[in-house]
């Protein structure tokens, strides 16, 4: 039940053996080592932790999501003419924004862009995710497992989601039995635009420890060379440029740049 399909010369990745960890309740997310025997015996690597890992950054925001899969692929609510499922996309789309729901039990639920479930649905004698249910039920609660900046889905059948390469293209099943490349996504933003924001205003507070220094801006000589009083204009101008970095608490500020400038009134004319 959901055995990978003929590999294809456009299927990129041909799903080495590979791990990640398991995710308990927000309250419980310490990073603990897996056990074995949650794991086939051609998988066993170190390096596997329990909690929600790189999710952590998007609980409780409004921007939301997005998946990876390990060919560099989107992971996208779409209608297949029949039903909404969870599809592969070459490019991220506004259908590729999750937002996510932390249950008590530790694991975690997924809603599309219209705020239908991710469910493990069987079709067919195979198990695909559908977006199909407004009413959650078990089938749409996943265990979380990560490892570094990826994370993998075990579903209510006990069996992991992953990237399935199946009539000539790339699908999303829930058939893996233990963890390997296929079933890793990569998170993040879900919001299809990166936001843009302006400092309208810039507050300074006590300067009094401020060190000054005194550089050279530019030098510059008139001489006069009649017996006639005369005047010169002295200009110049400048750039300073300055690179700081911000450590933002909320996933808005993700991908976006920051830059502001500032202009100096006061120089001294020597």
């Amino acid at each position: 039940m959901g055995s990978p399909g003929p590999q294809h010369p456009s299927d990129r990745t041909t799903c080495p053996g590979y791990i990640g960890g398991l995710s308990t309740a927000l309250q419980n997310a310490v990073d603990k080592p897996l056990m074995p025997e949650l794991l086939s015996p051609c998988t066993l690597q170190m390096g596997i932790s329990r909690g929600l890992g790189p999710l952590t950054m998007y609980l409780f925001t409004e921007e939301g999501v997005s998946f990876q899969t390990d060919n560099d692929m989107f992971l996208s609510s779409g209608f297949n003419g029949k039903q909404y499922l969870v599809q592969v996309r070459e490019f991220k789309d506004l259908n590729s924004k999750f937002l996510i729901t932390l249950l008590p039990s530790g694991k975690i639920m997924l809603k599309d862009f219209r705020d239908s479930y991710v469910s493990c649905a069987d079709k067919e004698g195979v198990f695909y995710l559908d977006t199909e249910k407004s009413i959650p039920d078990e089938s749409c609660e996943f265990e979380v497992f990560h490892d570094g900046d990826r994370v993998l889905f075990k579903a209510f059948n006990g069996l992991f989601v992953f990237r399935n390469f199946r009539y000539h293209g790339n699908v999303i099943e829930v058939g893996r039995s233990s963890m390997d490349d296929c079933c890793r996504f990569r998170t993040g933003m879900g919001d299809l635009y990166a936001p843009s924001f302006d400092i309208s205003d810039v507050e300074l507070h006590d300067i009094s420890k401020i060190v000054c220094r005194p550089y050279v801006l530019k030098k510059e000589t008139f001489v006069n060379k009649t017996d006639e009083v005369q005047s010169h204009d002295f200009t110049f101008s400048w750039e300073t440029r300055i690179t700081e970095t911000t450590q933002w608490e909320n996933t808005w500020a993700l991908d976006s740049k920051l830059s502001t400038s500032f202009v100096s009134w006061a120089f001294k004319e020597l």
